[in-house]
């Protein structure tokens, strides 16, 4: 069953893939232009962090329906910018780089396959990196790979049952979830440089986590909740973790160093259907 109304319910269901088709080509954003010159990710550790980060989501009672792999595809891992679900719709991505357009059709065969409602983006660019819901708000990141033509067309679908609230990135951002999180129902994790016209009226009333340029290089703001008292973040953000911890949080933390070379943390890999 479809069903995503925010970003802290309780998660039930999700889609993954394996990166094992990963291979170093010419990167698609900054964070793989710097990395793939500095440190490239490692291939076996790779696939040994997703293993883990999977394994984790399913001791914890999470159902994973996986992805078939597709060979000259190797960022598949980041099924979050592929789809993303609104309600009780699953809407498949349309996405702005020409190597992942692929992804989007295996996407569309495990919806068929299991009969999900399903909504597919094909002219205007959008990615699930830049959708994040908040109960009665959707908030749309506006930059390199969602269009402002994305934005107006998830209006006409769901002006009805949500606030569409578009979001400005800087220039250097790949996606909103780079820059914004939302790790509990009460608390934002923001990288303001990255986000110029500030929090939308809809969040301020959350209480504010600032991140360092450092933090937000590493991906500090894609945490992935659990349930309303429990989040997945990266091992390495301690004084995140720590903060988080303060407010009450169950914080269970995951390697993902290789994983974030490519340009995504525990948010953008995965892609939930059903929260509860």
């Amino acid at each position: 069953m479809l069903q995503i109304r925010n970003e802290t319910d309780c998660l039930k269901e999700i889609i993954v893939c394996s990166p094992y088709n990963f291979e170093l080509i010419k990167p698609i954003n900054r964070t793989q232009e710097y990395f793939f010159k500095q440190a490239s990710p490692q291939y076996e550790i790779l696939l040994a962090e997703h293993n883990s980060f999977v394994k984790t989501l399913e001791n914890h009672g999470i159902k994973t329906y996986h992805q078939k792999s597709i060979k000259g595809c190797p960022y598949q891992l980041f099924t979050r910018d592929i789809g993303f679900v609104i309600s009780e719709t699953l809407c498949i991505a349309s996405m702005a780089s020409e190597l992942r357009q692929p992804e989007v059709e295996t996407l569309l065969e495990l919806g068929l396959s299991n009969r999900w409602k399903m909504y597919r983006f094909t002219s205007n660019p959008i990615e699930g990196g830049d959708i994040i819901l908040n109960e009665k708000s959707i908030l749309v990141g506006i930059g390199s790979r969602t269009s402002k033509n994305a934005y107006k067309e998830l209006v006409n679908l769901f002006s009805g049952q949500y606030e569409i609230v578009p979001m400005r990135l800087a220039d250097d951002i790949l996606h909103l979830d780079t820059v914004l999180g939302i790790p509990s129902e009460k608390t934002l994790l923001v990288y303001s440089p990255g986000l110029p016209d500030g929090i939308p009226k809809c969040l301020c009333d959350y209480e504010v986590i600032s991140l360092d340029k450092e933090e937000a290089f590493t991906l500090a703001s894609n945490v992935l909740p659990l349930s309303p008292n429990c989040v997945i973040s990266q091992k390495r953000h301690i004084r995140v973790n720590d903060l988080l911890n303060q407010k009450g949080l169950n914080v269970i933390t995951v390697e993902m160093d290789e994983i974030t070379k490519l340009g995504g943390g525990p948010r953008c890999s995965v892609l939930p259907i059903n929260r509860i």
